[in-house]
């Protein structure tokens, strides 16, 4: 039997000799009738994010960035290297990974401090940056989180007697009158001035009194004793004489002192009523059906037409209605049959609505055709009462008016009444209108237009019709009421102005002096900037315009470059105007936020490089081991070649020469 298997025809594989051929039995990763062809592992697809490499019997995944594993199944966690800095939260992506940064920070690795001054918080102070926050240093005067409140100097209520005008860190008191000093505590004396001339001064609140001496009188005792002032005249004009006084009464009004109210009901004025007396007058409470100021006219109750279809009779306190023919009742308002009682007494009777009338014989007229011709019928007396005569009529007019028919008004004003007025004609009476200065009924009393006393700071002159006032110093007006501002030309050119009687002080607004305060105070004169600083003098205030490097109202304070921690992973050492920093080991940079990357000298030989903070890890590639990755692994080391065969260490792998009674990858199987 020819042995088919002597050439070797399986060339990964084991022969096995059949009769008239052969058969093989490949070896793993080997197929084909001869085992020649390499089985192809990739087929499959086993990287599941990355890209297969077909070798013997197995295969190599090369993955996708963003993952690893021996089928690229595993997700790289970007975040295992802590690169988001300063406590920031790292979520991890697909071959990357963002930071969330705490407050305070910004930037992809949260490396940049946010400068929270950058907004200029602080309205009027300084602002000092912090992390994810700030505070105001706030310039004298100012409060509040931002310094935007000006401190009210006032709230203390340091004027003791007096306003509080509150400025920019700092007030001044507008004293009540009688009062001085910086917070108006000092009563000011008015007695140094001995203004009681024959008395003693008693000091009071912006005022003082004089007790005189017997014998004088007047606010400072510089008068002789009026015996008016006690007004004895109780009702009328005091006249002061010598050591003694008489009065001139108001009218109305008589006595020794004008204490006796004259009655001028004694004449009994009320016609048809009750007198009451009053000042200068009388009033009469009139009986009943009486009115006027005397009570001498008659109530007409008929005024009111109380009489619907009839005329009304006028009484005292009273009427009565007589009925038109027709109608009947209190008021005149039931219609009758006026026929019924046969009316027509000389003629015929025609009944109509609410009504009859007759078509009298002749020679006789009127409603029920008794009478002759009334020539009243018409009413011809226009303000009067008719009487029916023979052919003819009279009036009798109602006073006040005359006349044929009385259309005349009487003129009561032809006597002229009013001495000193107009008068005005009125119904049986006038009234008068009096001249500016008189007063009285008929306009006959002058009016002392100066008993009212109306110059409140001078001497009154009375006139006919009017008064003048002659006004003491730093007063003005009609009545002497005003006193004269002498602060109204605004004197003070930089401070409030205090008008006083006849002249005028100025307390001047805090950075101005002088009388009228128009000298602007230098603030600079004590050179309040430190360290070179230049001083610009302002109103009330100054400025220093500081070095670099400085701050400080006053330039007083060296900025501390370090305060917000600049040096991310580092010690910070501060200097004038700027700082330097001294890394910790694996940081580089000015701020030491760089992380020195160790694997940029290639130290992996055989292998992949993960960087570290100050150190670095070797992912070795398969067969190499050692911290380096440069000792490569010697599979035949377990001595995997059995039954005498000879071990071949290649890379990651090796192959076994087995002697010729033995086959097999590891020299396992008897030929």
């Amino acid at each position: 039997d020819i042995d088919e298997c002597q050439s070797s025809p399986c060339i990964y594989g084991i022969c096995q000799d059949l009769i008239n051929g052969y058969n093989c039995s490949c070896d793993s990763g080997w197929k084909g009738s001869n085992c020649n062809i390499n089985i192809d592992e990739c087929q499959s697809s086993p990287c599941i994010n990355g890209k297969c490499i077909d070798i013997v019997d197995s295969y190599n995944c090369t993955c996708d960035p963003g993952w690893k594993g021996t089928i690229c199944s595993i997700n790289v966690n970007e975040c295992a290297s802590l690169p988001c800095f300063n406590q920031a939260m790292c979520e991890d992506y697909i071959n990357g990974y963002n930071c969330t940064c705490q407050p305070g920070w910004t930037g992809i690795h949260c490396q940049n401090k946010i400068n929270e001054c950058s907004s200029n918080p602080c309205i009027h102070g300084n602002c000092n940056d912090q992390i994810a926050a700030y505070n105001c240093s706030c310039f004298p005067g100012y409060d509040g989180y931002n310094c935007q409140t000006d401190i009210d100097e006032c709230q203390s209520n340091p004027c003791q007697n007096g306003d509080c005008n509150d400025y920019l860190n700092n007030y001044n008191c507008t004293c009540s009158p009688g009062f001085t000093g910086k917070n108006c505590q000092t009563n000011i004396d008015e007695c140094l001035s001995n203004p009681c001339i024959y008395g003693n001064c008693s000091q009071g609140i912006n005022s003082f009194e004089c007790n005189c001496f017997i014998g004088y009188t007047g606010k400072t005792c510089n008068d002789d004793f009026d015996e008016c002032t006690s007004s004895p005249c109780l009702n009328g004009q005091c006249n002061n004489l010598l050591k003694q006084y008489n009065c001139t009464c108001s009218t109305g009004w008589t006595g020794t002192r004008c204490e006796i109210d004259i009655d001028e009901c004694q004449s009994n004025p009320c016609i048809h009523g009750n007198c009451i007396d009053q000042v200068n007058g009388y009033t009469c409470q009139c009986d009943a059906g009486f009115t006027g100021n005397i009570c001498n006219d008659d109530i007409d109750e008929c005024s009111s037409n109380p009489c619907i279809n009839g005329y009304c009779n006028n009484f005292l306190n009273e009427y009565n209605c007589t009925c038109r023919s027709g109608w009947t009742g209190s008021i005149c308002t039931i219609n009758v049959d006026e026929c019924l009682s046969s009316p027509c007494i000389h003629g015929n009777c025609t009944d109509g609505i609410n009504k009859f009338s007759c078509q009298c014989n002749s020679g006789y007229t009127g409603l029920v055709c008794n009478t002759d011709v009334n020539e009243c019928t018409s009413n011809p007396c226009i303000h009067g009462n008719c009487s029916n005569l023979v052919d003819s009529y009279s009036c009798q007019c109602f006073s006040g008016w005359t006349g044929a028919i009385c259309t005349s008004g009487i003129d009561e004003c032809l006597s002229n009444p009013c001495i000193n007025g107009n008068c005005t004609d009125e119904i049986n009476q006038f009234s008068c209108k009096c001249f500016d200065g008189f007063k009285g009924t008929i306009c006959n009393e002058e009016i002392n237009e100066c008993n009212s006393s109306p110059c409140l700071n001078g001497q009154c002159v009375n006139l006919l019709d009017g008064f003048i006032c002659q006004c003491l110093p730093g007063f003005t007006g009609k009545t002497c009421q005003t006193d004269i501002n002498e602060c109204s030309s605004t004197p003070c050119l930089n401070g409030n102005c205090r008008d006083f009687i006849n002249y005028f002080n100025c307390s001047c607004n805090p950075g101005w002096e002088g009388t009228t305060c128009a000298i602007n105070t230098d603030e600079c004169i004590s050179s309040p900037c430190s360290y070179n600083g230049t001083c610009f003098d302002l109103l009330n205030k100054y400025q220093c315009n500081c070095l670099p490097g400085y701050t400080g109202v006053q330039c007083e304070t060296d900025i501390n470059e370090c305060s917000s921690s600049p040096c991310l992973q580092g010690l910070c050492t501060d200097k004038i105007n700027g700082f330097t920093c001294n890394c910790s080991q694996g940081w580089t940079g000015k701020f030491c936020n760089t992380d020195i990357n160790e694997c940029l000298s290639s130290p992996c030989v055989y292998g992949g490089c993960n960087n570290l903070i100050n150190a670095f890890t070797c992912s070795c590639k398969a067969g190499w081991t050692g911290a380096y990755c440069e000792t490569e692994i010697d599979e035949c080391s377990s001595n995997p070649c059995l039954n005498n065969g000879t071990c071949t260490n290649t890379i990651n792998e090796y192959f076994c020469n087995c002697s010729q009674f033995y086959t097999g990858i590891k020299c396992e199987t008897c030929r």
